[in-house]
């Protein structure tokens, strides 16, 4: 399994939420965090952050890398 295919298996069970936020400015930024009581391994209040969504898989895929 490549690195994006595990970041998308545990966004699928629940160990990633994606979202997005704005700034006042209007510029997007792409987030992956913890579900709200998080409990499972690692910081629940980690959070990945990207300027786009591209980015964002490739953080969030070297990220679950690390837990493969």
């Amino acid at each position: 399994m490549t690195g994006l295919e595990h970041a998308l298996d545990q966004v699928q069970r629940g160990a990633w939420v994606l979202t997005t936020r704005t700034a006042p400015d209007g510029t997007v930024t792409y987030v992956a965090h913890r579900p709200p009581g998080w409990s499972g391994p690692g910081d629940a209040f980690e959070e990945i952050t990207a300027p786009d969504t591209a980015a964002l898989r490739a953080r969030l895929a070297h990220r679950c890398r690390r837990d493969a």
